[in-house]
Parts: C-alpha cells; structure tokens; sequence
C-alpha cells in the first residue's frame, strides 16, 4: 500500500509540475507580452486593436504622433520594466519591432 501512495503521490507531482510549466511556458509569456504590447499601442494611440498587428507602422498605418508614440515608449518601458534608449527607440517603426525588442531584452535581462 505504501508504494501505491508514493507512485501517486509521484505522479501527481508530475502532474502538477506539467501543469505549471504550461501556465508559465515561454510560448505562453511571449503570447502574454505579444497581447500586452497591443493593447497598449492600441490604448495609447486609439487605435482599433484588429489594425495593430506586426507589420502596422506607428504613424502611417496607426496615426501615432510624437507625444502619443513617446507615451506609449513609457507605457512599454513600464510594463517590461525596461530603459530604451532613444538611438534603439527611432529604428522601432512597427509593432513587430517593438515586440521583437521586447522579448530579446526581457530575455536578456532575466
């Protein structure tokens, strides 16, 4: 009897453990951060969330303007907790960028 208790209390260990690792998986952070950034393009410049997808420009194809495309660099920043410097900030033209940004430098920084 008491193999039987520890096999299953192996066993639902394992289960356990399977079942954190799908909920905190890397694909799984990275959809996260994915979904994270467009809500807040969408939200900072008032887009319709449906247009912010990879290839979306900030200005030409969302209507970002400087104060709107600084307040969503902060909101990014904030959230990622992360300093983007303004050299790197000027080549993050679309939404692609900017999440590609952001999973390499939240990667690096853990």
């Amino acid at each position: 009897m008491g193999r039987i208790k520890n096999a299953l209390a192996a066993g639902l260990g394992l289960m356990a453990l399977a079942g954190a690792y799908a909920v905190f998986s890397p694909a799984r952070a990275g959809k996260r951060r994915r979904e994270q950034i467009r809500e807040i393009v969408a939200q900072t410049l008032r887009a319709d969330v449906r247009k912010v997808r990879p290839e979306a420009r900030f200005v030409e194809d969302l209507g970002g303007h400087s104060l709107s495309l600084a307040e969503c660099r902060s909101r990014i920043e904030e959230a990622f907790s992360l300093d983007i410097p303004d050299e790197d900030a000027q080549k993050l033209t679309t939404v692609g960028d900017v999440t590609a940004y952001v999973e390499a430098h939240v990667k690096r920084s853990k």
